[in-house]
């Protein structure tokens, strides 16, 4: 393998970590505002994700031609620079598994503030209609004589 194509995995490898740690910035303020219930600031953070996992995307597919590389089997120019290479990818897979299992814990939190929200509405609902019922029978009790008016 040439060294120029060494030095573009590597490249690809530390532009995929600065990248991915970007990312799981986002996935934690994602969850924080999912806990917070700001669905608009939510939904401009979603934006700002989806381009994050875009450039994600590119950097895979690039990193893909590479096959499977064991940082062990290659002759780098440096021992350094195969062991930050190395260390490089850890970080990546870390990442990975962090970002993953954060963005799990905001779909599942999501989706209780739905269910939370829908039991809201129909509480919401039954108690409209409790009153509707209350107000139907007091109109048509209407003409029924109350005690504490008196008749003229």
């Amino acid at each position: 393998m040439k060294t120029k194509s060494i030095n573009s995995f590597s490249e690809l490898i530390k532009k995929q970590e600065g990248l991915l740690m970007r990312l799981s910035a986002v996935v934690l303020q994602q969850l924080n505002l999912v806990h917070a219930s700001d669905m608009t600031a939510l939904l401009h953070l979603l934006g700002q994700k989806y381009q994050l996992l875009n450039e994600y995307d590119v950097i895979r597919k690039a990193l893909l031609s590479y096959g499977e590389f064991d940082t062990n089997n290659i002759q780098w120019k440096n021992e350094n620079e195969r062991i930050e290479t190395q260390n490089s990818i850890e970080h990546c897979k870390q990442l990975l598994d962090e970002i993953i299992s954060n963005d799990k814990q905001s779909i599942e939190d999501v989706k209780l503030k739905i269910d939370d929200l829908k039991d809201e509405i129909n509480r919401f609902s039954r108690v409209t209609h409790t009153q509707l019922g209350y107000v139907k029978a007091a109109g048509k009790q209407k003409f029924v004589k109350h005690f504490d008016v008196k008749e003229k």
